[in-house]
């Protein structure tokens, strides 16, 4: 099938199409008010803890949640979150089965 060039039935002008050019954000809005809780929570616990919940050796780096999420739950409760290095961290994650029975990954309750 032969293709024939589309043609305009008026030519198009130079410059800008007459839009707002504004910059898009990097950051969606919902995010950065995750991340300004984040880091307040961060802020509040870094004079309380030095050292990682789980080893006590290493200096802690990450906020583990041992709830996973789930509809309505507050993601950043300060009562749901420990203070965690990131090897300690990406053990968790990695052995979910053990990580559950030691307590460090809690299954949430079914509603009703």
């Amino acid at each position: 099938m032969k293709r024939t060039p589309l043609k305009r039935k008026t030519p198009l002008k130079r410059g800008g199409n007459g839009l707002r050019k504004t910059r898009l954000s990097p950051v969606s809005k919902a995010r950065a008010a995750g991340l300004a809780v984040y880091r307040a929570l961060r802020a509040f616990l870094t004079p309380h803890y030095t050292c990682c919940a789980r080893c006590e050796q290493n200096a802690w780096e990450d906020l583990h949640h041992p709830y996973k999420r789930g509809k309505g739950r507050k993601l950043w409760k300060l009562l749901c979150v420990m203070p965690v290095c990131r090897r300690c961290h990406d053990e968790i994650h990695s052995n979910e089965n053990q990580a559950r029975e030691d307590g460090w990954l809690v299954e949430p309750k079914p509603r009703r």
